[in-house]
């Protein structure tokens, strides 16, 4: 069967069709983009002007706890490698990918994700893991997909304990509920039924085909094409049967060790300001970030990384607004440190050249043709 999914793969990969990139993309990619930097600017002026000042941000950064802020990096270091361990052992239950390889694609991912818009890495890992070590796109997408389902699921049941975690916000608890439903049924279609909706899906269009007076070569090659190939491979390799035994297990508990890990950078933080939260409060902050952080925002997060900790502490956990000002700004340097200075070591260590990886982010429609 692994067999068979990786020759369909190989197949589609070696495929001579592509994808044009469409008007209608190209305005949906700008609007994006627009819209992210009108939050970028909105969150960037409402913290400046309500929220910061220089002279207490001088204050507090003079009275910080540095051993802290080194348990911080630490715990964020090592919540990067999990996430890279977890990605890198999904691709590798369908093919070949050693542990120094995925996580150089990974932290190039995530660099990408941080300085570009839209969190194009999510994409940029699929097309580099493909270009640099091979790995079909079939593979690299069914591990992402797998590794976001899995990670939501967690992250829902965790928000919907913010009313019991001492959050001031209004009681989630049953609105989070609905959305972990329908994760669960996205879930068990990926995991369990998704080869066979993708059958049901591909006999149903034939049939409206053939209704609408297509002859059989012309619905053929619209059934077997590099596209209907891609996403029926991704399916089958999302199907539950390549995560027997512990592997499923492995891939969950990895996921919580990251939420826990981001937790706890988030606990060490506010502690070298002087400020307490509890374990979960830290870790539901973390579930908040990731959240968040899908929205559109501007390159390298500006605003969004300043806002988004005083929206979490100072208005949900009451904590002091400036001293969280302070902190917001200070780790927001030092990720951009951080990611930028692990991704581009890794991109020298794959052969890559960031000028490169930017002209793979700008031209959308050469992504979509490669992996589609």
């Amino acid at each position: 069967m692994k067999q068979m999914e990786t020759t369909s793969c190989i197949l589609m990969d070696h495929e001579d069709s592509s994808m044009r990139d469409s008007s209608g993309s190209s305005i949906w990619k700008k609007a994006i983009h627009l819209i992210g930097w009108i939050i970028g600017v909105v969150a960037l002026y409402v913290f400046l002007t309500r929220y910061f000042e220089w002279d207490i941000f001088r204050q507090n950064l003079s009275q910080a706890n540095w051993r802290m802020l080194a348990a911080t990096i630490g715990a964020y270091c090592l919540g990067l490698v999990v996430r890279a361990v977890r990605w890198t052992y999904m691709v590798r239950c369908h093919q070949q990918l050693s542990w120094i390889e995925g996580y150089h694609v990974i932290m190039i991912s995530n660099m990408a994700n941080f300085l570009f818009p839209v969190r194009l890495g999510e994409v940029l890992k699929l097309v580099i893991v493909k270009k640099s070590f091979g790995v079909a796109y079939c593979s690299s997408t069914a591990a992402s997909i797998i590794e976001k389902l899995t990670l939501f699921m967690i992250i829902i049941v965790f928000l919907s304990l913010t009313p019991f975690a001492g959050y001031h916000f209004s009681d989630w608890s049953a609105k989070f509920f609905p959305f972990l439903i329908l994760l669960l049924l996205v879930s068990a279609i990926f995991l369990f039924f998704g080869t066979r909706s993708m059958d049901i899906v591909m006999t149903m269009t034939g049939k409206i085909l053939r209704f609408f007076g297509m002859n059989e070569d012309q619905i053929q090659r619209i059934l077997t094409s590099r596209l209907v190939t891609y996403i029926d491979a991704t399916l089958r390799q999302c199907h539950i049967s390549s995560y027997t035994g512990s592997r499923f297990f492995w891939i969950a508990g990895m996921g919580l060790i990251t939420l826990v890990l981001d937790g706890l950078a988030n606990y060490y933080l506010l502690r070298a300001f002087g400020l307490y939260m509890t374990y979960l409060q830290a870790i539901i902050a973390a579930c908040f970030f990731n959240v968040l952080f899908l929205l559109p925002s501007p390159p390298v997060q500006v605003g969004t990384a300043e806002m988004f900790p005083v929206v979490i502490y100072a208005a949900g956990l009451k904590l002091a607004a400036p001293v969280v000002a302070t902190s917001a700004l200070l780790w927001h340097v030092i990720t951009v440190v951080i990611l930028t200075l692990l991704g581009f070591v890794s991109l020298y260590a794959v052969g890559l050249r960031i000028g490169s990886v930017m002209n793979m982010a700008n031209k959308e429609s050469e992504i979509n043709r490669d992996i589609s």
